[in-house]
């Protein structure tokens, strides 16, 4: 029977994720769903422990912080309400997916999936900004001369598309370590110039400044020269 469900809410995790940038009331209707069936899990195994991971402490800050925010704030009402139906929608699911996705297959699955949708909104954005001034899904128009493909405002669009780009990048640095050109490295090539262009058509600054600095965290992992000379480089753009 658990493992039954826990099926079922990969399964509705993997759904969320490709309808993600499509269908606000589809996302709802599946967090719906995987908060309903993962609360019977935890009734049947007697237990509402939260799963362990790497980012329970920060998560934890990031709750406390978010709780000062709202004591603080002078439309309490509303930004209580925000906490608990958006703030607190995504610490939830947060905690589902690390109980959920366990195995390599799992963790893979999801990139696929995250990848693929990113191609599609990023095309989807291309059209919307050259062509027809509207995206091919929702029939969004441009915003502040920004793309938007699917989503609302472009700050939107290109917070999407940052973690995909992130994955992205990171397996290009991997196969560049080979040395060798093939039709992998070619593909993720063409597929990160793509999603870069369309992070830079959504003249998104909040989203740029977010870019830069996490490029100098990641630069600071790979190569601490190259980390150097990306820090000038990012203090002279901002």
């Amino acid at each position: 029977m658990i493992e039954k469900i826990d099926v079922s809410i990969r399964s509705l995790l993997y759904l969320l994720i490709t309808i993600l940038p499509f269908s606000n009331s589809g996302v709802e209707i599946c967090f719906g769903l995987i908060l309903m069936l993962w609360v019977i899990k935890h009734l049947l195994i007697k237990s509402f422990k939260v799963e362990s991971s790497i980012l329970n402490v920060q998560i934890y800050l990031f709750i406390f912080i978010g709780i000062l925010s709202v004591a603080g704030s002078p439309y309490f009402k509303d930004s209580l309400h925000s906490f608990f139906s958006k703030f607190m929608e995504g610490i939830i699911l947060y905690f589902i997916t690390v109980e959920a996705i366990k195995e390599k297959r799992h963790v893979l699955i999801v990139i696929i999936l995250f990848l693929f949708v990113s191609v599609i909104i990023s095309i989807d954005g291309i059209i919307q900004y050259f062509f027809t001034g509207l995206d091919i899904f929702r029939q969004r128009p441009i915003v502040r001369e920004g793309v938007t493909a699917a989503f609302d405002y472009p700050n939107k669009f290109a917070a999407y598309l940052s973690f995909p780009f992130y994955i992205m990048l990171g397996m290009f640095m991997e196969k560049l370590k080979v040395k060798k050109i093939n039709l992998k490295l070619v593909t993720l090539s063409c597929a990160l110039a793509l999603l870069f262009f369309v992070f830079i058509l959504t003249k998104s600054r909040a989203a740029y400044l977010g870019f830069i600095l996490a490029i100098l965290f990641f630069t600071f992992y790979i190569n601490r020269k190259i980390f150097l000379i990306a820090t000038i480089f990012a203090a002279a753009i901002i």
